[in-house]
């Protein structure tokens, strides 16, 4: 067989090759930083979405235990013979409105942290690049609807028993025209819990609140002559641009 020779090549062109060669180094280990930059914005992301994924995951138990303590309410209160129809009462109508309240809110945010929780975990994993921080921002902008509607049926669970506590008292005794005196004691007693309750919950609320202007967030944002880039960002576009 012929060998073939390669050409020769002068050693000015290999003593100057690897300069030639540098730029390409160069930008190579920038985009390894990137790179690295990229997986550990990922990282702080991830560990976003467990933060809220834990707050709804506590919020659809929670929403579980008042929806089964609401339908048993409904099904198994026996109403006393003086209050049962034609006869007239307030507390039959106010504890049905109240348990079924109860019932339906706290089946909405069953139904709505739940979904979250499922369909969030499959878009973050197998949804294309940017959907750990889509997630997020999902989780943020439904917690303020779902803790308020945490709050309503708390209200109204309280409220059914307040009201199963003048139904079931009516006959005993009474002070200030016609009041039941056990109920009104249970009434005052719960109130001034509830009144204890949210002092404390403010309380504690203002201790552990973090402020806006100091709050952390998982990306890494930098201002760029008024550019404002997430070093961190899941987008190939962003990428390039902080490039």
């Amino acid at each position: 067989q012929k060998l073939q020779l390669l050409p020769a090549r002068s050693h000015h062109v290999l003593l100057f090759e690897p300069a030639r060669a540098l730029p390409n180094m160069l930008s190579a280990q920038k985009l390894e930083l990137l790179a690295g930059l990229k997986v550990r914005g990922l990282d702080l992301r991830q560990a976003e979405m467990s933060f809220y994924m834990n707050r709804f995951t506590t919020t659809a138990g929670l929403s579980s235990i008042m929806t089964c303590l609401a339908y048993v309410g409904v099904i198994k209160i026996k109403i006393p013979h003086e209050m049962l129809p034609p006869e007239e009462s307030w507390q039959v109508p106010l504890f049905y409105v109240a348990a079924c309240c109860t019932m339906a809110l706290s089946m909405y945010n069953l139904v709505i942290t739940s979904f979250c929780v499922v369909y969030a975990q499959g878009l973050a994993l197998r949804g294309p690049p940017g959907s750990v921080a889509k997630c997020v921002q999902i989780f943020r902008a439904e917690w303020v609807t779902v803790r308020l509607v945490l709050a309503a049926s708390l209200a109204s669970l309280i409220l059914a028993g307040v009201s199963i506590s003048w139904m079931k008292l009516e006959r005993d005794a009474r002070i200030l025209g016609g009041i039941p005196l056990p109920a009104l004691v249970i009434s005052v007693l719960v109130l001034g819990i509830l009144l204890l309750l949210f002092r404390r919950l403010a309380l504690l609320a203002s201790q552990l609140r973090v402020p806006y202007d100091t709050r952390v967030e998982g990306d890494l944002h930098i201002d760029d002559g008024g550019l404002n880039i997430d070093l961190a960002a899941e987008d190939q576009e962003r990428i390039e641009a902080a490039r």
